[in-house]
């Protein structure tokens, strides 16, 4: 989780108990493996994620009017292009480890 998020190891940690002392998530442990926790949003987490992508929407949507049509289908397809590498490759390429 750390490398996928650019933070260190340590970090992760208050990251997560901030956002369930929030209520944004919730924390389910591994019956077959107590050292391993799954997270997941809860109601009021997938709340605040679409209010922060209906935000980042409007904020790009926003400086995309000072281009024309093809270099804003260019800007999506770099986009679309770097957004799939990052998922493939965890975004650890490049990337030194915090740890």
């Amino acid at each position: 989780m750390a490398d996928v998020l650019f933070v260190g190891k340590s970090s992760i940690t208050s990251i997560v108990n901030r956002l369930a002392e929030r209520g944004w998530i919730e924390r389910e442990r591994d019956e077959g493996d107590r050292r391993v926790v799954y997270l997941t949003l809860t109601e009021e987490g997938r709340k605040i994620h679409r209010k922060a992508e209906l935000h980042l929407q409007s904020l790009v949507a926003s400086y995309l009017t000072h281009f024309d049509e093809g270099e804003v289908e260019h800007f999506i397809t770099l986009y679309e292009k770097l957004a799939m590498l990052l998922q493939e490759q965890g975004g650890e390429q490049g990337h030194e480890n915090d740890t």
